[in-house]
């Protein structure tokens, strides 16, 4: 994506995507733009949900987001050709937290799905 002015910063989002479009990296992406602020994201779930479920989910492993954040840290030299490098820090602790809530959060949906279809 090409913008017509360089973004004034960057920011990288770490969530889920939700299909419903409401919440997750679609929404953080929206608001990074509203703000003209180039967004990253490194997806950790996918969803099928709507305005009033969440149906599954399917967590990525802690391996797929760690690339992607890897990937992303230098993304921004070919964004705006100045070698600006996105700082994640302390990624053992933040990839442990992720995994655990995310661990979490996909059994609470299976459980809610299960109840939901019968």
């Amino acid at each position: 994506m090409q913008n017509a002015t360089p973004p004034r910063a960057y920011a990288l989002t770490i969530a889920g995507s939700d299909s419903g479009g409401g919440a997750g990296i679609q929404a953080d992406l929206r608001a990074f733009a509203s703000q003209g602020v180039f967004g990253l994201s490194a997806i950790t779930a996918v969803t099928a949900q709507n305005s009033r479920a969440v149906d599954a989910v399917q967590v990525l492993s802690q391996r797929m987001v760690r690339a992607q954040i890897d990937a992303v840290q230098n993304t921004t030299s070919t964004v705006d050709g100045g070698g600006n490098k996105i700082t994640v820090p302390d990624m053992p602790s933040l990839l442990g937290a992720l995994a655990a809530g995310l661990a979490g959060l996909a059994a609470a949906v299976g459980r809610a799905a299960r109840r939901n279809k019968k």
